[in-house]
């Protein structure tokens, strides 16, 4: 049997907490542990099972485990659950809040050991497995024990390499530590969110912990610097108490994992991408508001698995290029995914869209050259699965059902394409191409059991090929009076009805077999 191998890069800071009572106190000792789990050649994305010795050189003596039951070096008994995302996983040595975690003794710093962090890791499927080699507990660690500690109201310096704080609201452990480049743990008020995003700049991560964060005009979080994570543990929440954006994210390769905005019924956008380059957010939920996330003014940036419902839009593009939506869930929106205002290049993949009002997905008329696929629109109770009046719209492999009138509607638009959707139970036509559209590809469709007809065609010079229409409440293929110099082929339908003129193939109404078209169940 294949042994599935482990590799683990890591970094140490420390935190050194004092007593809400001050220095008369023993200082409690915890080392915020960074670490990157490879399984083979893949980064681990779940949550494993962790558990922790600090031990001596040679590993046969254990100074502190994560649960006190470690001795001579050997794995301790109970492990540490941790969440890993892209392989990357942080937490805190000691913090005795953490589920199987006892806190460390600052004695064990005291005698000049050398010592070695040891890390077991369990994915759930291999069983524990021993990291090695054992890592080395740097000298930063060691500040514990400096002369050079200084506290100040609520600050603590320790050194001259950086600063970390420590802020006491008496009714919650909070910590808030600030290191240039390095990493933030947050579990404090709302305020120190934003505090911490302009104190890390860039490079750096900031965890936040479960609690409500209440959100103001006053207090926004702004992502501004380059490469940043924030990071919404399980339980945080941000709660909108005004209206205006919680949370935005520009400068570059930023990116927010899961974010929790409940707009509680105030209007403006949940999360907000803008002007940023190669940013992502992803896994989290937005509750109501204008938009629940907006693109303004982004280049090749990203969501991905995001949950948006009671919004008037779940997502909105608005100028911006190359950028992705894919897999999120978007409910109960008056639109579920809208591009508007030049913008150009985007994607949107693999969404499920159910439930909303007026439109699953809709491309406005200055927008062009963007692309919509594999989603899955169910329910769209007042209006259209997929309407476009943007030239160059690729409309590709979607599946639209129950919406009240067409399935995908094309509203004057220019050299588009609609490919390999399937358009079934909707209230008008299955695909409707509309006077003014033009130079259009209809190819590859399934539309089944709509009201009005499969496909419905009242432009001239499109194509309609090897599409597949059967049991539609009026006809298979309609070619309205309207219609000019289209191209007819290689479609299975039950009814073909031409009643324009210049089309292809041409025909009486009511057209039957020909060596082109294959009318007939």
């Amino acid at each position: 049997m294949k042994k599935t191998r482990y590799f683990i890069t890591s970094a140490f800071l420390l935190l050194l907490f004092l007593s809400p009572a001050g220095l008369l106190a023993d200082p409690i000792t915890e080392l915020n542990y960074q670490g990157r789990i490879l399984a083979d050649s893949s980064f681990f994305n779940d949550t494993g099972d962790f558990k922790f010795i600090i031990t001596n050189p040679a590993g046969n003596a254990t100074y502190w485990s994560n649960d006190g039951s470690s001795g001579g070096g050997a794995e301790p008994t109970a492990a540490v659950p941790l969440r890993v995302r892209d392989g990357l996983y942080s937490v805190i040595l000691g913090d005795s809040s953490i589920t199987n975690m006892t806190s460390i003794s600052p004695s064990i710093f005291a005698n000049g050991n050398d010592l070695y962090l040891g890390v077991w890791f369990n994915d759930g499927s291999h069983g524990s497995q021993h990291l090695l080699p054992d890592e080395r507990v740097v000298s930063a660690a060691y500040a514990v024990n400096a002369e050079r500690v200084r506290v100040d109201d609520d600050t603590v310096e320790i050194g001259s390499s950086g600063v970390q704080v420590r802020r006491d609201y008496g009714y919650r452990e909070e910590r808030y530590v600030v290191k240039a480049g390095g990493t933030i743990d947050l579990d404090c008020d709302y305020t120190d969110i934003q505090n911490a995003v302009s104190a890390l700049g860039s490079n750096g991560s900031i965890y936040i912990k479960a609690g409500t964060y209440n959100i103001s005009s006053s207090n926004r979080i702004n992502i501004t610097g380059d490469n940043v994570e924030l990071v919404f543990e399980a339980g945080a929440r941000l709660v909108a108490t005004s209206d205006g954006t919680p949370l935005t994210i520009a400068g570059s390769y930023n990116r927010v994992s899961g974010p929790y905005v409940d707009m509680h019924g105030h209007t403006g956008t949940a999360i907000v991408i803008s002007r940023a380059n190669y940013c992502r957010v992803e896994d989290g939920r937005t509750i109501g508001g204008s938009e629940g996330l907006g693109f303004f003014e982004a280049r090749s940036c990203w969501a991905t698995e995001m949950d948006l419902s009671g919004a008037d839009a779940g997502i909105v593009i608005y100028q911006s290029q190359s950028c992705n939506v894919s897999e999120n869930k978007i409910m109960e929106c008056t639109e579920g995914i809208r591009f508007g205002k030049e913008s150009k290049y985007n994607r949107a993949e693999d969404n499920f869209i159910f439930s909303v009002g007026k439109y699953g997905i809709v491309l406005y008329d200055d927008v062009e050259n963007n692309t919509v696929q594999g989603n899955e629109i169910i329910g769209v109770s007042d209006g259209y699965g997929i309407y476009s009046s943007a030239h160059l719209t690729r409309i590709v492999s979607n599946r639209i059902s129950e919406a009240r009138q067409e399935g995908i509607y094309f509203a004057k638009v220019r050299d588009g394409s609609i490919c390999s959707n399937t358009c079934q139970y909707n209230g008008s036509n299955g695909i409707f191409l509309d006077e003014g559209t033009a130079q259009c590809l209809v190819s590859g469709n399934r539309c089944f059991h709509n009201d009005g007809s499969g496909i419905r065609v009242e432009g001239e010079q499109n194509n309609i090929a090897s599409n597949h229409t059967m049991y539609n409440g009026y006809l298979g293929i309609y070619l309205t009076a309207s219609s000019r110099n289209n191209g007819v082929m290689a479609n299975r339908t039950d009814t073909l009805w031409d009643a324009g003129s210049g089309n292809i193939p041409t025909g009486p109404a009511g057209l039957i077999q020909t060596d082109v078209n294959r009318v007939g169940p």
